[in-house]
């Protein structure tokens, strides 16, 4: 009868153990018991993978003893046992995971039977905690950055993040006070008019009229007129008193000659007249009229290249090119590019009315493109974005198609580029060489001769 009964109660005691054998392995956390004299009594699975230690060396060791040896990593569940109570810490291991232990008493009486200690792996929520404390620095730092060029941008309508347009912006702030003539140069929409107007506004002449011409623009026969004016009766259709003029309306204040690269070769002489006497004669005129006038070119073109091949007049270039302010494409100042689109959404959800923001792709996507448009393309491509979007977050969907699949092309050139190796390149080169054979050859054996190989030779090649 008493065997029965042992028997019984073996059979319910290793239930009990495999059901907590069970519980044990069904979390994700590390689990282990130590008895009152720091013996491992078991573990489950998980202890191995998070800990990184040898399980076969531990089951029946004593603890301090496998932590002096350098087998266990940590003693809370000693500590927990020496002080009985419950103890929670964080740890980083030598491996660099960051784990959360929490030991827990087992007590008979007063006394301390075994101690139970569960290990959590936090590694990734640590790494998340970091990132998005790093986001939050990140966007408090943008914050910051947008505020300062949101201000720059009331008071003097441009956008200078990177060092090479705050030096651009410098420089035109110093000629400015000084009454020169200036040649502004750079790609189509750089923005050589806010340069310009730069210039203008922080003068002696910012009260009186800035006016621009864009000399490209005019018809040849009706530019002259419209920079110099005409006398009165000058031809069939003038008004009866005459006009004035650009470099009269402009008195007092600055006149930007946009594209000056385009202006008539014959009106160059004209111009150069103005800038050495300060006095032109209006079309149909016989009385020189003065003017007092700041005068300020733009170009899109070499024109250092233009006087060599003698399409523009070197005095007048000379003349014009006292100080240089030459301005950057925006590929080459991407820094700018992030504060640019911000600006812009902004400029244009107050115009539109909206409350729109862009997410990170398609910022990303920005970054990546040329923008052989320059600051125009960008600002246009926003103002798109923004008018097409259904929703209030543009994202890589609303890219232009135009901008994304140059990017994507340009992405798989550069990883072709990265991954291609000498043997493909040769194998590429001699490839076409062999076509271009062929196909300035009449047959097969003059493509061998005009390549220097047999035709045996020739023929392998093909068959690669």
């Amino acid at each position: 009868m008493n065997n029965s009964v042992d028997l019984s109660y073996e059979t319910k005691y290793r239930e009990l153990l495999l059901e907590i054998g069970a519980v044990m392995e069904s979390t994700p956390d590390a689990i282990y018991t130590i008895d009152s004299k720091g013996i491992v009594l078991r573990f489950n699975s998980m202890l191995k993978k998070i800990l990184n230690v040898d399980t076969s060396k531990i089951l029946g060791k004593n603890l301090k003893d496998l932590k002096e040896r350098g087998i266990f990593p940590e003693n809370v569940a000693l500590l927990c046992l020496e002080q009985k109570k419950e103890i929670t810490l964080t740890q980083k291991l030598d491996d660099g995971k960051h784990v959360m232990i929490s030991s827990y008493p087992m007590f008979k009486g007063n006394e301390v039977i075994f101690v139970v200690t569960k290990i959590r792996d936090m590694t990734e929520l640590v790494q998340m905690k970091n990132e998005l404390e790093q986001i939050k620095r990140l966007s408090s730092n943008y914050y910051r950055e947008l505020k300062i060029l949101r201000k720059m941008a009331e008071s003097s309508d441009v956008i200078a993040q990177s060092d090479a347009m705050k030096n651009v912006i410098d420089l035109a702030r110093r000629v400015a006070q000084v009454d020169t003539t200036v040649l502004i140069s750079g790609e189509s929409g750089t923005g050589k008019e806010v340069i310009a107007k730069i210039i203008h506004s922080e003068g002696k002449r910012k009260n009186g009229p800035f006016v621009k011409i864009n000399c490209g623009a005019i018809p040849e026969n009706l530019l002259e007129s419209e920079l110099f004016g005409y006398a009165e009766g000058s031809f069939t259709g003038a008004l009866k008193k005459g006009k004035p003029g650009l470099f009269e309306v402009a008195t007092g204040g600055t006149l930007l000659l946009d594209e000056i690269g385009d202006l008539p070769f014959l009106l160059q002489v004209k111009l150069l007249r103005v800038l050495q006497d300060s006095e032109f004669y209006r079309v149909g005129d016989v009385a020189p009229t003065k003017t007092d006038v700041r005068v300020i070119a733009a170009t899109n073109r070499n024109l250092e290249e233009m006087v060599k091949k003698r399409l523009f007049r070197e005095d007048l270039y000379y003349r014009l090119n006292v100080v240089q302010i030459t301005i950057p494409p925006l590929r080459e100042r991407k820094n700018d590019i992030i504060p640019l689109i911000y600006h812009f959404i902004s400029k244009f959800n107050e115009k539109y009315n909206f409350n729109k923001n862009i997410n990170s792709d398609a910022v990303e996507m920005l970054l990546d493109y040329d923008w052989p448009g320059n600051v125009r393309e960008l600002e246009n491509t926003i103002e798109n974005m923004l008018v097409l979007s259904p929703t209030n977050s543009l994202s890589l969907e609303t890219v232009p198609k135009s901008i994304s699949e140059k990017v994507d092309l340009a992405n798989e050139h550069r990883e072709n580029a990265r991954t291609t190796t000498l043997g493909t390149l040769v194998a590429s080169y001699e490839k076409k060489v062999i076509n271009d054979a062929l196909e300035n050859s009449k047959d097969f054996e003059e493509a061998a001769k005009i390549l220097g190989v047999h035709r045996t030779t020739l023929l392998r090649k093909l068959k690669k």
